[in-house]
């Protein structure tokens, strides 16, 4: 009983290891997302700047 009481303790552990590495790569990809996100909205509000600016110059 007590070698099944640590493999039960040691499957415990690894779940525990795989369910917190999984969670942080999710993190790490909905912050990459949000970065991203954040790029595309600066890229095109920066195109769009500089289109106004050639349109004024004109």
């Amino acid at each position: 009983e007590k070698a099944n009481k640590e493999k039960e303790r040691k499957a415990k552990a690894l779940k525990e290891k795989a369910d917190k590495e999984k969670e942080r790569k999710e993190n790490a990809l909905k912050k990459k997302a949000k970065t991203k996100e954040k790029s595309d909205k600066s890229i095109k509000a920066k195109s769009l700047k500089t289109k106004e600016t050639k349109e004024k110059k004109e």
